[in-house]
């Protein structure tokens, strides 16, 4: 799987994800518009996300595997303060869940050396596989030697 951060050019790709899992995310998710998964309105999206990005604001990450998204994952709602919060909201291709694809996005962006982000704390949403969690416990602690702050609900 090949984990890289959303761009406009994934638009047409987020476009089929979304609109194929969409009555399944459902419940997590706000009720929208018909036209809210087509590719223009995730062209608009991730023109705005790409800025959230390059300020510090967010970051978006999705997994492909053969040329189609299995799994999206965000840090949004950055807090830059004595540490560094944010929350975590993430979605699985039904035809992926429980195959650990979101754990393996997790371990990939928590250790990623192109992130300036030191997370001291993290708030989890939506946390649907313990493994994700125990992924990022360990992760966390192990490259600070440390005990993280990390919050499911």
């Amino acid at each position: 799987m090949e984990i890289l951060t959303s761009q406009q050019k994934n638009a047409a790709l987020l476009a089929d994800f979304y609109t194929r899992n969409s009555e399944r995310f459902s419940p997590w998710q706000p009720r929208v518009n018909a036209d809210h998964y087509s590719e223009d309105a995730w062209l608009r999206r991730l023109i705005e996300r790409e800025r959230d990005f390059q300020e510090g604001r967010a970051a978006h990450f999705i997994g492909l595997e053969d040329d189609r998204v299995v799994g999206s994952c965000s840090l949004a709602n950055i807090v830059y303060s004595p540490g560094f919060y944010c929350y975590m909201g993430y979605c699985v291709d039904a035809d992926y869940e429980g195959k650990e694809v979101m754990t393996r996005i997790v371990r990939k962006l928590l250790i990623m050396p192109s992130m300036v982000f030191d997370l001291t704390g993290l708030v989890l949403t939506i946390c649907r596989e313990i493994s994700v969690r125990r992924a990022c416990w360990k992760n966390w602690a192990l490259k600070r030697k440390a005990t993280p702050n990390v919050t499911c609900i």
